[in-house]
């Protein structure tokens, strides 16, 4: 008995992918270069990121816009 072909889901392709990881590790990277200048302690209260979040998971990612959000979150904490 033979299998039906089946289509791989990729839900990046292979330069996107690529291009996206390179951008967390330059994320990574910028945030232990300044590490100096984020508090030790927590400045933000407890709940404040369950208003930023959407009623719904989203269909399909825009992972670039993702990551610019978390970038910006990032850098008003410093």
């Amino acid at each position: 008995m033979g299998s039906a072909p089946r289509k791989t889901f990729l839900p990046l392709d292979p330069m996107t992918f690529s291009n996206e990881s390179k951008a967390v590790i330059d994320f990574i990277a910028d945030y232990y270069e300044n590490l100096e200048k984020y508090p030790v302690q927590c400045t933000v209260e407890p709940g404040y990121l369950s208003a930023m979040l959407p009623d719904s998971a989203p269909y399909c990612l825009n992972h670039s816009k993702t990551y610019s959000k978390m970038s910006a979150i990032a850098s008003s904490q410093a």
